[in-house]
C-alpha cells in the first residue's frame, strides 16, 4: 500500500491497528464475558500455586459478596481455632439477633446451643446465616464488632476493595468487595489452613438427625472441584467461588453476578478451558497436608450422635462370685541367680563433656521439601509447623540455597533436633503422606 501524503499514511495506518484490537476483542472477550451478561457480572481466575491472574473482567470493580462473605467468617473462626480459643465441642448459644434471621438458615431457637464443629460445617455446606451471625457473637461478642475484626483481616491479606458490616452477607449498602479481593481471601484460606481444606468440598451435614445438602453443583459433576463457596442475593446476582485441582495443577475461580446458578456455573467450565493449560505446576517436593489434624472437626454427624460416640464403653462387671472361684496361680520357683564373670578391665573412650554431648545430641535435621522459589519454602515451613504444632518447639526453620545442575533451589529444613525427634518427626509427615528426610550430623 502506497502513501501520497504523510497524514493518509498515518491515518491508514492507525485505522489498520484499530481494526486488529477489534477483531481481537471479538474473538478473546466472550472468554471473559458471557452472552447477555449483566452490569453487574465480574470474574477472575487464579493459579493457586504461583497466583499468577490468568484472565479477569471488571475484577477490581466493588461487588454485593452475598455470602461469599463467609469464606472471611470462616477464615476468622480457623484463626480461633489455631489460638486455641475454640474447640469441635465448644458450645454456641444463639442469641434472639441470631435466631431470626432470614433464610438460609438452619432454623435455630433462641437459647439453643450447637458445637463449634457443626456451626463449622453449617456455615460452608448450608450457608446458614442465623449460624453466621451466632458465630460472630459468640467471637467478639456482638456482630458489628466480628464484622469490623472481619474488615482488619482484610486489610491484612491486601483486600483493598472490602468492606464488612456483617457476618453472613446479606444485603447492607456498605457490604462491598471485588472479584480480585475475593480470589485473594480463597487463597490466603487454602494456603494459611491446609489441614481444613476437605472442608470446602464437604456435600452434606447432618443435623437432629437430618441430612442437609449444600449448595454447589459442581460438586461431584465438575472433573477436580473442591468446591468452596456460592452466594445469592438479589442485589448481588449468582456468586461462586470454586478451587479446581487436576493434577498438580490448582486453579482459583470466581464469578460474580450471573444470571442463575445454571448459567453460573456454566462460566465457571467455559474459564476453566482456557486458564487450565497456562497454569503452573505444583512446586518440586511441595505435597499438601492431610486433614488429620482438623479430623474432629471434619466429622459428619448431628451434635447428639458425636457426643454418643465419643463415650467411653462401660467396663463388664466381675462377680464376686467368680472371684472367688478362681485359684491364686502359683509363683514360679525362684531360680538361682547366676553370677557374671569378671572381666579384665579395658580401656574405654573417655566420655565427653556434657556441652559437647548435648550440641551432638541435637545436631540432626529434617527437609520438608526443595523448591525453585524461597517463597513456597517458606510457606511449607508454616505449613508443616501448623502440622507438628508441639513436636517443633525447639527446632529452628531454616532455608538452605543450593545449586543443583545449575539451577538455584530451596531446601525447607528444620534444625537443633535430636536423632529421636528427627526420626518420630519424619515418621509422623510420613503417615500424612507429606515428605521427609531425616539429616545426620
Amino acid at each position: 500500500m502506497s502513501c501520497y501524503r504523510v497524514s493518509n499514511c498515518q491515518m491508514s495506518r492507525f485505522m489498520f491497528r484499530l481494526s486488529a484490537i477489534v477483531f481481537a476483542l471479538a474473538i478473546f472477550l466472550p472468554a471473559f464475558q458471557p452472552a447477555g451478561a449483566t452490569p453487574k457480572y465480574a470474574s477472575i481466575v487464579v493459579d493457586a500455586h504461583s497466583g499468577r491472574v490468568l484472565q479477569y473482567y471488571r475484577d477490581e470493580q466493588v461487588r454485593f459478596p452475598a455470602s461469599l462473605t463467609k469464606i472471611m467468617t470462616v477464615y476468622v473462626v480457623l484463626e480461633e481455632i489455631r489460638a486455641g480459643r475454640m474447640e469441635p465441642d465448644t458450645p454456641i448459644r444463639v442469641s434472639a439477633n441470631a435466631a431470626k434471621q432470614p433464610a438460609s438458615k438452619l432454623g435455630l431457637r433462641v437459647g439453643e446451643t450447637i458445637s463449634a464443629r457443626l456451626a463449622l460445617q453449617a456455615l460452608i455446606v448450608k450457608s446458614a446465616n442465623d449460624v453466621a451471625t451466632a458465630m460472630g457473637e459468640h467471637i467478639s461478642g456482638s456482630e458489628t464488632k466480628f464484622a469490623r475484626r472481619m474488615t482488619r483481616t482484610a486489610r491484612k491479606l491486601g483486600m483493598f476493595d472490602t468492606n464488612f458490616v456483617n457476618a453472613s452477607g446479606l444485603f447492607h449498602r456498605r457490604q462491598k468487595s471485588s472479584a480480585r479481593d475475593i480470589a485473594r481471601l480463597a487463597k490466603a484460606a487454602i494456603d494459611d489452613f491446609p489441614a481444613f481444606n476437605a472442608l470446602w468440598k464437604q456435600r452434606y451435614l447432618v443435623h437432629k438427625g437430618r441430612r442437609i445438602s449444600g449448595h454447589n453443583r459442581l460438586l461431584g459433576s465438575l472433573k477436580g472441584s473442591i468446591g468452596m463457596k456460592t452466594g445469592y442475593i438479589r442485589a448481588s446476582g449468582y456468586n461462586i467461588v470454586n478451587l479446581v485441582e487436576r493434577g498438580d495443577k490448582r486453579l482459583i475461580v470466581v464469578v460474580m453476578g450471573g444470571r442463575s446458578a445454571k448459567s453460573r456455573d456454566a462460566q465457571v467450565r467455559r474459564l476453566l478451558k482456557p486458564s487450565l493449560p497456562r497454569a503452573a505446576s505444583a512446586p518440586v517436593g511441595m505435597k499438601r497436608a492431610k486433614a488429620e489434624p482438623a479430623e474432629s472437626w471434619l466429622r459428619i454427624g448431628s451434635d447428639r450422635q458425636i457426643a454418643k460416640s465419643k463415650r467411653p464403653l462401660k467396663r463388664p462387671v466381675q462377680k464376686l462370685a467368680q472371684t472367688q472361684r478362681q485359684k491364686p496361680e502359683k509363683r514360679p520357683e525362684k531360680r538361682p541367680e547366676i553370677q557374671p564373670e569378671i572381666q579384665p578391665a579395658q580401656t574405654a573412650a573417655p566420655p565427653l563433656a556434657p556441652e559437647k554431648a548435648a550440641a551432638l545430641d541435637e545436631s540432626w535435621k529434617i527437609q520438608v521439601g526443595s523448591f525453585v522459589k524461597a517463597d513456597d519454602a517458606k510457606r511449607q515451613l508454616t505449613q508443616i509447623k501448623e502440622i507438628l504444632g508441639t513436636g517443633l518447639q525447639k527446632a529452628e526453620a531454616r532455608t538452605e540455597t543450593v545449586r543443583l545442575k545449575g539451577k538455584k533451589m530451596y531446601r525447607a529444613r528444620f534444625t537443633k533436633l535430636s536423632q529421636a525427634q528427627a526420626v518420630t518427626l519424619c515418621a509422623q509427615l510420613t503417615r500424612l503422606k507429606t515428605g521427609c528426610l531425616p539429616i545426620a550430623p
